[in-house]
């Protein structure tokens, strides 16, 4: 018999969306030079608010991972991204491993000295 279990993803947060659907736009476009940039326009279909869009955008463009065009148009540097999601990778692996080098430490210390 088959199961009719659904099974629970985590539900992403609104500026991860958000972000999903403004890169989502650009790399359907191929928007990655500023030879191939595409109108402010190209998100006028998103599910989002314009504030929400703009918002995003203005983020990104802060970053380096979106970049404007003197004539107003938007291309995804695709490089930049890359390098920003193996650092935000090599944060969470920190956070994880060093508690956990520091805990063993502790515990070993703990063993050493009583």
């Amino acid at each position: 018999m088959a199961d009719n279990k659904k099974t629970k993803k985590s539900k992403p947060t609104g500026e991860a969306t958000a972000a999903k659907y403004v890169l989502g736009v650009l790399k359907k476009a191929h928007a990655t030079s500023p030879n191939k940039a595409v109108e402010i326009s190209a998100f006028k279909d998103l599910p989002l608010s314009t504030p929400t869009i703009s918002f995003t955008i203005a983020n990104f463009i802060d970053q380096g991972v979106i970049h404007q065009t003197e004539d107003n148009r938007y291309w995804f540097d695709v490089a930049k991204w890359q390098s920003m999601e193996k650092s935000v990778v090599r944060g969470y692996a920190m956070s994880l491993w060093v508690p956990l080098v520091l805990g063993l430490l502790a515990v070993i210390a703990f063993k050493l000295f009583f």
